[in-house]
């Protein structure tokens, strides 16, 4: 969605979210005013909360998939006809047969299928716009006091939907989990959205590869980070969640200014080590592991490594099992001093990344929402 939909294959150009309110304004005018009753994306990846605020103003439902459509579509020979028999049907009884029909028939295309499609009364929206306002103000709030690498440490364990590789993703996380994922940086505010997003999501189905999935997906910015500049004038020119856009540009600001580290007025030895230990933070569910980590690193401040940190967290083997493109590129030998401790943390904590990027399947971390979007 961040890319636009209807792309013309010729100039590669789409309809991104601002040209489709712009259309749907025009479309309103014509209507003296008048809603539709729906607006619906035979598409991949539309039903984002971002793209049901841009057609709320329109009409009174959305229908739209988060997930990747197969190429056949929507089954339109499962409700098309029944529409035509008793064209006075409700919108949610419509939007059902809809989503049922797609569901059925792409199983029996291809059982291997991902699909998802879901109904949302954009008159109950509201909700979700306050829980998600209140979110991206807390987390911008939680950046800012220095805990990026918290917050883009969890958005990293989060898949995607269209993730068809590391490399290739669209950074749409579905709502309801990025309402758990972040629970504990704004709890209010997460309960909330879990409870709209039940309010909001009218009908909803998916295939059996996906589980637990609320309807609506939300912009959560990571692997696209090099591409902001091609999608972020247009994310939200209309104004219309604007302390979630904070968010979002704080974040793509972080990320691609290539902030790893924590903003902080003076950085101390004890802050480098912090680093690490955030950093790693994911790797386990044992809180004394880090713990026991941090006494053995702080017992030589003077000689603080990776090497021996990651020892302390994997045992003997220390980095044995770590890719040697990390040994041959950012091995420091050097040790820290106090002269030299802030580019050496910039450095590890990169080191880290370049790590955990690298051995993520490998490691004993079991990231509790990857079960949402990988299938056994």
């Amino acid at each position: 969605v961040m890319d636009g939909v209807c792309l013309d294959e010729m100039s590669q150009d789409s309809l991104d979210m601002s040209e489709i309110y712009g259309a749907l304004t025009s479309a309103q005018k014509s209507l003296n005013g008048q809603k539709l009753a729906f607006v619906g994306f035979d598409a991949c990846l539309m039903a984002t909360y971002e793209m049901a605020r841009h057609v709320e103003p329109f009409a009174d439902y959305l229908i739209a998939s988060e997930e990747l459509e197969p190429g056949g579509g929507w089954a339109y020979d499962g409700w098309l006809g029944q529409l035509g028999k008793t064209p006075g049907m409700s919108v949610e009884k419509l939007g059902k047969q809809i989503v049922d029909s797609f569901i059925t028939g792409t199983v029996q295309n291809d059982y291997t299928d991902y699909a998802t499609l879901s109904v949302v009364d954009l008159s109950k929206l509201g909700g979700v716009q306050k829980a998600l306002e209140s979110m991206g103000e807390s987390l911008q709030s939680k950046i800012d006091g220095g805990e990026f690498g918290t917050v883009s440490r969890i958005r990293r364990g989060l898949r995607s939907f269209g993730e068809i590789s590391s490399s290739i993703s669209t950074d749409m996380i579905d709502a309801g989990v990025f309402a758990s994922a972040y629970q504990k940086q704004d709890a209010s505010g997460a309960k909330a959205l879990r409870s709209a997003l039940k309010d909001a999501v009218v009908y909803s189905a998916h295939t059996n590869n996906l589980t637990d999935l609320s309807g609506l997906s939300v912009f959560v910015p990571y692997s696209t980070k090099n591409a902001a500049h091609t999608y972020l004038p247009a994310y939200d020119s209309q104004g219309l969640y604007p302390r979630y856009a904070g968010f979002v540009s704080q974040m793509l600001s972080k990320l691609t200014g290539q902030s790893f580290f924590f903003d902080m007025p003076a950085i101390g030895q004890t802050d480098a080590q912090q680093a690490q230990i955030d950093w790693f933070s994911q790797f386990a569910d044992d809180p004394q592991t880090y713990q026991a980590a941090a006494e053995q690193a702080a017992q030589s401040p003077d000689d603080f490594s990776l090497d021996s940190f990651l020892g302390s967290l994997f045992g003997a083997g220390g980095t044995a099992d770590v890719d040697e493109s990390y040994t041959q590129e950012y091995n420091q030998p050097e040790a820290v001093t106090s002269a030299n401790y802030e580019t050496y943390a910039q450095t590890q904590t990169e080191a880290a990344i370049a790590i955990e990027t690298a051995q993520n399947q490998q490691l004993v971390f079991q990231n509790p929402f990857a079960q949402v979007f990988i299938p056994e």
